[in-house]
């Protein structure tokens, strides 16, 4: 359907003739003001609307470019290697980059060496056993303590106590196979935790993907082990902008500003919640981990 233009033919009229009325007060003002001033040539002054072009503009606003923040850019690198790296080196490089790092080390040995010297006491069930036929290879990473916490880069400053902060160990694992459900990962996760007295956070490696895992334990009974929070399946060759965000709400600035904050989570299962000081705890929570207050 053709639509009548005359409309728009009288509102450019209209336009013009304004724009020359414009054009004479401007001149009328700098004579009366002015005298200095100069009348602009007749064949300059609009007059007609001959006197004027119709040119249309059309104007491309781009969307702003969404950086990529120094973090993410850094764990893209990290991840990069993971997949090739010795495993022990992989995962710290990850670890490394979230600002987690420590020398406080040892040789894991094979997995039936790991599996002889943690399960002693036969934490474990049969069951639980048989999930360690498919590691292939078990590092300890590093432990943290309050020491590697209270010296990471200057990042504790005014009003936080690290006076209460549990050590917790790194465990870096390489899984046979191509994939894993959640179930499976979340079951070694409670396994390996029955073995150690602190938190075992757990760094899997299955091929070019990564996933880490953290369960929850109850401050008022260290064996009572929780819900197993998980990050999974994170393509180290190609990451998700999304699981890239994740890992850097992980890291331990994030954990430290989060633990600065006046308000704090606190953990649903935590039989008390009396203040006893401030903990830095591992603990997963709308896509990565929280920090809450005891």
């Amino acid at each position: 359907m053709v639509e009548d233009i005359g409309g728009f033919r009288r509102a450019l009229e209209k336009t013009l003739r304004s724009i020359a009325g414009t054009f004479d007060h401007a001149q009328q003002q700098a004579l009366g003001q002015d005298r200095h001033a100069k009348l602009a040539p007749a064949a300059e002054q609009p007059r007609h609307g001959a006197d004027f072009q119709l040119v249309t503009w059309l104007v491309l606003k781009a969307s702003p470019r969404k950086e990529t923040p120094a973090v993410q850019e850094a764990l893209g690198d990290a991840l990069a290697g993971f997949a090739n790296q010795p495993l022990r080196d992989a995962a710290a490089a990850v670890l490394d980059v979230l600002g987690y790092e420590s020398n406080r080390t040892m040789n894991a040995g094979s997995v039936a060496e790991f599996l002889a010297r943690y399960e002693a006491e036969d934490k474990l069930t049969e069951r639980q056993r048989h999930l360690f036929e498919s590691w292939q290879d078990v590092e300890l990473v590093f432990q943290i303590t309050d020491d590697e916490i209270g010296n990471a880069r200057g990042l504790l400053a005014d009003g936080f106590d690290i006076e209460r902060i549990s050590p917790f160990v790194f465990l870096a694992v390489e899984l046979a196979g191509t994939a894993y459900s959640r179930t499976a990962l979340a079951d070694m996760t409670r396994a390996v935790n029955r073995l150690f007295a602190m938190p075992v956070v757990l760094v899997f490696r299955c091929q070019r993907r990564l996933s880490l895992a953290v369960i929850h334990r109850r401050d008022d009974n260290r064996d009572v082990l929780e819900r197993v929070t998980l990050v999974k399946d994170v393509d180290a060759a190609s990451p998700h902008r999304a699981h890239l965000d994740i890992l850097a709400d992980l890291a331990l600035p994030e954990m430290v500003d989060k633990q600065r904050k006046p308000a704090r989570r606190v953990h649903p299962g935590d039989a008390q919640h009396r203040t006893q000081g401030h903990r830095l705890v591992l603990h997963a929570a709308c896509g990565g981990f929280s920090t809450w207050r005891r």
